[in-house]
Formats: C-alpha cells, sequence, structure tokens
C-alpha cells in the first residue's frame, strides 16, 4: 500500500478510492527470457476499473520496451531500462505488448500489482 497514493495521484482518482486488486495478478512476477520472449499486442481481461503496475525489478541483455497505442492509433515506446523503473495503466482500456528482442541473453523480469478503482 505504500504506492498506492502515488498511483491514485497519476491515475487521477482518490487514495481512499484506490484498493489491491483482489484477481490472479493481485500480485504477478512477469519473467522474459530469452531472443524470443515476447506478449503480443493484446488486451488485459479483468474489470472496467482495474489498473495495473508493472515495475523492472531484474534484467540483462537488450531489454524490450512496453509498447502501446495512443488515442490516434500511433504505436508509442516505454524503455523500462533502469531497475525500478514502472509504469501504471488500464490494461483494458489499453492495446499494449512486448516485442521479442533477438538477443539470446534478454532477461527481464517484471514485478507487477493489480489495483481497482471503487
Amino acid at each position: 500500500n505504500d504506492i498506492r497514493p502515488k498511483l491514485a495521484q497519476i491515475i487521477g482518482v482518490n487514495d481512499s478510492d484506490l484498493h489491491l486488486g483482489k484477481s490472479n495478478f493481485k500480485c504477478v512476477l512477469l519473467r522474459y527470457e530469452g531472443k524470443s520472449a515476447n506478449f503480443g499486442w493484446h488486451y488485459d481481461m479483468e474489470e472496467w476499473n482495474c489498473f495495473r503496475c508493472l515495475f523492472l525489478i531484474q534484467k540483462n541483455g537488450n531489454v524490450a520496451p512496453f509498447l502501446y497505442l495512443d488515442d490516434s492509433g500511433s504505436q508509442v515506446e516505454i524503455p523500462l531500462q533502469t531497475l525500478g523503473d514502472g509504469l501504471v495503466f488500464q490494461g483494458t482500456r489499453t492495446y499494449h505488448g512486448v516485442p521479442n528482442t533477438n538477443d539470446p541473453d534478454t532477461l527481464r523480469y517484471m514485478l507487477g500489482f493489480q489495483y481497482y478503482v471503487g
């Protein structure tokens, strides 16, 4: 809950309205390893009022960026290069993915949390 006040500020809600999720994504470790490691373009399947926050906690080699499409359909790249780099987004409304790097030394571990408003 230490990150909750900052997340609430980022997404524009009152701190008291933001709660740690109840799904199997409440806390998760995402692991990307090897030259073919990727996560194809998708929307997340969760309630409309959920937000995901992801933080880079381990890395090696070429670390792929987080990609999403903005409101105009243009691809936006968010580099995650420094341990602790992170982002928060609404996965049900953000078309997003992670490309492969073709680097056999790629290692990217992301610690993720789900929060919901309401």
